[in-house]
């Protein structure tokens, strides 16, 4: 197993994306990247344009040592491409990236230049690669997925994506459509496994924390992922099918059970609770301050401040080191409730209730008490099936809620 700590950081205010590159190069000074990767991904807007009129025909003709890493995505959609030198998948592995001299950091600030025009990509990942934070790096990447084998990694998922399947020491720039000019995100990956063997992690968060210090920007994130061998990698995704059918199980058992609302657990959506009246100008509560009194005696605590990601409401569990986080949110007078449960090897996400309506304070106190209640069952009932399954979480493990794909998650069986 190797282990990576994921720190992000907005730069949006430090400097725009186009000009990333050089800037970041004159940081890590001494510290130069070995390799250079990127995946360019195009999504005209149009059918069947010609190629030469699309984002990725521009960027073909104007480098053309390029044109090698060119993949089209469907033979239905073939306008629908991606550029990518990331590395081949074989085994539950990755293959070591070959170094292409043509792939300078001058070449990729040059198209970055023309990022967004006239290189409108519907995503971008460039990866300053094998960069020695704490001196010799393990040159080979670390997949964090358990893929299929490909030729490239970026090949067939999108090329954010496939950034956040590749683990070394490395930074990522993004960029992507879905962000438009709200961000300039920096992913700043650095291994610590040795750290983790040596029992001198700590050591490692100081070291981390005064490199990120020197990029600057306003922090965003920080995550650790582990990455496992293949072997340990198909038996965890063995293992998360069976949680999605026991889950699946005790949802058909839960539906049956006597919920304090009166609502089957899973069922009755957009349907108000029989027998109580609403009231006159009601409104939803402050769902923050409402669930802080909700959740605080069952040890839930608002922003938890040793899990990192997008932590809500969170304990963090003493049997097995897991975390257990709850987001509640109101959408008008609606209800909607999600539960996540990790820990180092797997990730499960689940909505516990949608659609709940809410016309009075007596109906909102019922739809919590449900909630109190599903909390009870996945500790007592759940929890001990993960552990059979998964084991426990070391205790060096650093918390964080995601929704990136990794190791271990646990597919929403229906039915």
């Amino acid at each position: 197993m190797r282990v990576f700590i994921s720190v992000t950081q907005d730069l949006k205010k430090v400097v725009p994306f186009q000009k990333t590159i050089p800037y970041l190069l004159g940081v890590l000074k001494e510290r130069l990247p070995e390799r250079y990767l990127f995946a360019f991904e195009d999504v005209p807007e149009t059918e069947n344009p010609p190629f030469s009129k699309t984002s990725m025909g521009k960027l073909m003709k104007a480098f053309p040592p390029l044109q090698q890493y060119l993949h089209l995505r469907s033979e239905k959609r073939p306008e629908v491409s991606i550029a990518s030198n990331f590395p081949a998948v074989s085994r539950f592995a990755y293959v070591q990236p070959e170094l292409d001299e043509a792939v300078t950091p001058e070449l990729l600030t040059a198209v970055a230049e023309k990022i967004p025009r006239p290189y409108s990509f519907y995503n971008v990942s460039i990866v300053l690669d094998s960069i020695s934070w704490f001196g010799d790096s393990n040159t080979i990447p670390a997949l964090s997925y358990s893929m299929p084998d490909a030729e490239c990694v970026a090949d067939g998922i999108n090329s954010c994506g496939s950034s956040s399947f590749y683990q070394s020491d490395c930074i990522v720039l993004e960029k992507s459509f879905d962000y438009g000019t709200a961000y300039n995100p920096l992913h700043l990956r650095f291994e610590v496994t040795q750290f983790i063997e040596e029992g001198t992690l700590s050591q490692a968060d100081t070291q981390i924390e005064e490199l990120c210090t020197r990029f600057g920007g306003q922090f965003m994130s920080r995550q650790m992922v582990c990455c496992f061998s293949p072997q340990e990698m198909l038996h965890f995704e063995a293992a998360a099918k069976q949680l999605g059918l026991y889950l699946q199980s005790r949802s058909k058992a839960w539906n049956e059970l006597s919920m304090p609302s009166g609502i089957p657990f899973g069922k009755e959506s957009y349907q108000s609770i029989p027998g109580i009246q609403p009231e006159q100008n009601y409104c939803t509560p402050n769902r923050i301050s409402y669930f802080k009194k909700v959740l605080r005696e069952d040890g839930f605590i608002w922003r938890h401040p040793k899990i990192d990601g997008y932590c809500e409401f969170a304990k963090i569990l003493t049997e097995g080191n897991y975390v257990l986080n709850i987001s509640p949110w109101f959408r008008h007078n609606y209800l909607y409730i999600r539960l996540d449960c990790s820990g180092y090897n797997f990730s499960v996400n689940r909505m516990v209730s949608s659609g709940r309506i809410c016309h009075s304070m007596k109906e909102l106190e019922l739809f919590a008490a449900d909630l109190k209640m599903l909390i009870s069952l996945w500790v007592n009932e759940v929890v001990p099936e993960i552990r059979r399954l998964f084991g426990d979480t070391p205790s060096w493990y650093a918390h964080s809620i995601v929704f990136d794909s990794y190791t271990g998650s646990v597919p929403n069986i229906e039915g």
